[in-house]
């Protein structure tokens, strides 16, 4: 049987493999944006690198089971009446977006990260910041307001044992 178009014919057959062949064209095309960015065994040294290449900043990362850990030494952490320099604020942030970049990237399952920034110049100050990876997704798709993500966010700047006991 055929089937007329104002332009040509088309056999039923033709048609069906069509009709099947955008699907699968489809479904190609969506896998390929499916890929691993950031191999479980490679998330290390990722934020590394991208903190380094990106941001020209040196941290260091462990994980702590399912958290990530990033260690950020500043230089100029706080200003001198102890409010966050402009300067230290962009680190953080960087690597915080980094962290986020690659925990929502990976095959690794990854609950939190956190950030510590510390002040090498006054070695008994950090800020340390905690967010939680569902948090960061639920974000993205908008089921949370950026108000809410902000409550969500444990942030807590610490002064070290010995710089309490001199207070």
């Amino acid at each position: 049987m055929v089937i007329m178009s104002p332009r040509h014919s088309v056999t039923r057959s033709h048609a069906r493999r069509q009709v099947l062949l955008v699907p699968c064209v489809l479904c190609l095309v969506s896998l390929i944006g499916c890929a691993v960015t950031y191999p479980r065994d490679k998330i290390k040294e990722s934020i590394v690198k991208i903190c380094k290449q990106e941001y020209k900043s040196d941290v260091l990362v462990e994980m702590a089971g399912r958290t990530m850990v990033i260690y950020l030494p500043l230089s100029d952490l706080m200003d001198f009446s102890f409010g966050l320099t402009k300067a230290a604020s962009e680190k953080i942030n960087d690597v915080i977006f980094s962290a986020a970049r690659v925990a929502l990237s990976t095959d690794a399952r990854i609950d939190f990260y956190c950030v510590i920034a510390h002040d090498i110049k006054m070695p008994e100050l950090q800020i340390i910041i905690i967010k939680n990876v569902e948090d960061v997704k639920r974000l993205f798709a908008n089921d949370i307001s950026r108000g809410e993500y902000m409550k969500r966010m444990l942030i807590d700047l610490r002064w070290s044992p010995q710089a309490k006991k001199e207070q």
